[in-house]
């Protein structure tokens, strides 16, 4: 009796999808705020460290567990943990991760589902004319399930619907179905933030505000990167 099991059809499928699971909303949203928030450029510093300590040592774990099960005919933690080891409790240990991705993907689905929104709105003209504090309070008002900024009743809950069945679609054709995704998604993320990047750096004094009238994008990185090395004494940080 033949298996029949996938495989990824490229290694620049693969690269990219791993890419693609590496770098997105964290690096993009999430990282600027920490580093602001704790330290300016001495964030790095304790980012990098938990990175070489914590990041790799952790995913070589994960591909050494996928590929030792998946010889195996195993690609569930249950049963994957349950190979590894003699003691029977690691198999229902291992359920653990089945609702931990089922968290993780419904969290990253409902926020993929935002920028999927914004580029509907970007596309309509919803932000033309809009000052910066208008732009950004529109946000508020579109995560309030009750209010619509475009007519749909419940707008939000509408988009995460349909990211939901996107994703869900992508996933039921496999690692066909993902390595296509990759292929198309990975390459338009670093065009678009390439011109995101280069954008932000041409807005002259455009973002400025009363309080800061000279304020530029330059200012703004200079924030960001100078290292506050006081930080590092910081617990939180």
């Amino acid at each position: 009796m033949s298996t029949n099991k996938e495989a990824w059809g490229s290694r620049i499928g693969l690269i990219l999808a791993m890419a693609g699971n590496a770098v997105g909303l964290g690096n993009f949203l999430r990282f600027p705020v920490q580093a602001v928030q704790n330290g300016g450029g001495a964030f790095i510093i304790p980012y990098l460290v938990c990175f070489v300590l914590m990041g790799i040592p952790i995913l070589w774990i994960e591909w050494s567990m996928g590929r030792f099960g998946g010889k195996g005919g195993n690609h569930s933690t249950p049963f994957i943990l349950d190979t590894m080891g003699k003691a029977r409790f690691w198999k229902y240990f291992g359920v653990f991760g089945i609702f931990t991705n089922i968290a993780v993907a419904s969290y990253y689905c409902y926020i993929e589902s935002w920028t999927m929104s914004y580029v509907f709105h970007s596309i309509s003209g919803t932000f033309t004319g809009m000052e910066q504090g208008t732009v950004a309070d529109f946000f508020n008002t579109y995560l309030t399930i009750g209010k619509s900024t475009t007519g749909i009743p419940y707008e939000a809950v509408v988009f995460y619907v349909i990211c939901l069945a996107l994703n869900t679609y992508i996933l039921s054709r496999g690692l066909k179905g993902v390595e296509r995704a990759a292929k198309i998604g990975v390459p338009m993320l670093l065009i678009f933030g390439a011109f995101l990047a280069f954008r932000g750096l041409t807005l002259g004094t455009d973002g400025a505000s009363a309080m800061h009238p000279d304020a530029n994008a330059w200012d703004g990185l200079n924030f960001l990167w100078t290292p506050q090395f006081d930080s590092l004494s910081n617990p939180t940080v």
